[in-house]
């Protein structure tokens, strides 16, 4: 089915589709419908625009007393987006905002990189959701992108990791003051092929290159510090949203040497505390 932006035929089947499976759940009973936060009942779709300049999205879900799309919106203008990313949510009383981070891999038409930070808050009453998405920050980020260039991003509640292919190191960025370190280096240089994280927050960056016998991986812990690094194109693998072999790094399957596997497999005991 082609999907239309709001106010055409596409869109109007696109919303009966989604209120008949509301009224759907409505007859399981009250369990099914049980109210965890203020917009547990409440979902954003996106969609890509041309050239990925704009980023388009769609709330809609339900409400205690009402069920169908409440608000729609587009983010940009980018140079060209390369990767998106939805913060945590932060609830107060009826109103739920997280931030939404988009990569953009051309702003100003260059190779520069930026990642710009908007703001989407849900107010939800009885009857509807009041939904607002402001631009808060653009950061310039010291990484090279351009439009052959593919972006990365993964992130936990205190940080974003951020890398593009044309870059042979990723970014660590801290949630809310924006500061930035570099993560991650191997000589001869690698590029960035992924940005992965796990349940935990933990986060691996993944590198290596199509065609070359090269490849590693930093891994992070929830807390930003370093937890290893090695060879091969590790990666982690989510509990939401599974990693395709298409996407994963660009090398080929592993041969294991099961002397090297035997010397990474050392349980020790930890250091005493000081």
């Amino acid at each position: 089915m082609n999907r239309r932006k709001p106010g055409t035929a596409a869109y109007g089947i696109r919303l009966s589709l989604m209120l008949l499976g509301a009224l759907t759940l409505a007859g399981l009973g009250g369990s099914a419908l049980a109210v965890e936060a203020p917009d547990a009942n409440l979902f954003t779709t996106y969609e890509a625009g041309t050239g990925y300049q704009n980023f388009y999205y769609f709330v809609c879900g339900s409400t205690q007393e009402s069920l169908g799309c409440y608000g729609f919106g587009s983010l940009g203008t980018f140079g060209r987006a390369g990767a998106i990313l939805e913060g945590d949510p932060s609830v107060s009383g009826n109103t739920v905002t997280r931030n939404i981070y988009v990569v953009d891999l051309s702003p100003g038409g260059g190779d520069g990189v930026s990642l710009v930070v908007y703001k989407k808050t849900d107010s939800v009453s009885a009857s509807n959701d009041t939904v607002t998405v402001t631009h808060t920050a653009t950061i310039p980020l010291a990484l090279v992108g351009g439009p052959a260039a593919t972006a990365y991003i993964a992130g936990n509640s205190d940080f974003l990791y951020v890398g593009t292919s044309k870059s042979d190191y990723a970014l660590q960025i801290r949630k809310g003051s924006y500061a930035t370190i570099q993560t991650g280096f191997f000589e001869p240089a690698i590029p960035v092929s992924g940005i992965s994280s796990d349940s935990h927050g933990n986060v691996t960056i993944t590198f290596s290159s199509p065609g070359s016998t090269f490849s590693g991986f930093y891994s992070y812990a929830a807390n930003g510090q370093e937890l290893g690094d090695g060879g091969g194109s590790e990666f982690m693998v989510s509990n939401t949203t599974g990693t395709s072999t298409g996407t994963a790094a660009a090398t080929p399957p592993l041969a294991i040497d099961p002397t090297t596997l035997a010397a990474k497999m050392v349980v020790r005991p930890k250091p005493s505390a000081p």
